[in-house]
């Protein structure tokens, strides 16, 4: 029960990305869009999880394209 609460502690970094969006660098975007996509893997893994289906392909994009956009931010 408290770990579905703590899985959307992901949805306050979102929110405030998006509050303070004008006042962040630049060279932070990958890192806001890392915390947009985790956001929406989260709500996306409940509406599944929720309806009672497999969660496993949206899981694995999330993941792929979380490692691709570290990539981008550690590498620049």
């Amino acid at each position: 029960m408290i770990t579905e609460y703590f899985s959307y502690s992901v949805l306050i970094a979102g929110l405030i990305a998006l509050l303070r969006f004008n006042k962040i660098s630049k060279d932070y975007y990958p890192f806001l869009v890392i915390i947009w996509i985790g956001c929406i893997n989260e709500i996306l893994t409940e509406v599944l999880y929720s309806r009672g289906l497999n969660n496993v392909a949206n899981t694995n994009i999330y993941t792929l394209s979380e490692s691709i956009l570290y990539l981008i931010f550690f590498g620049n």
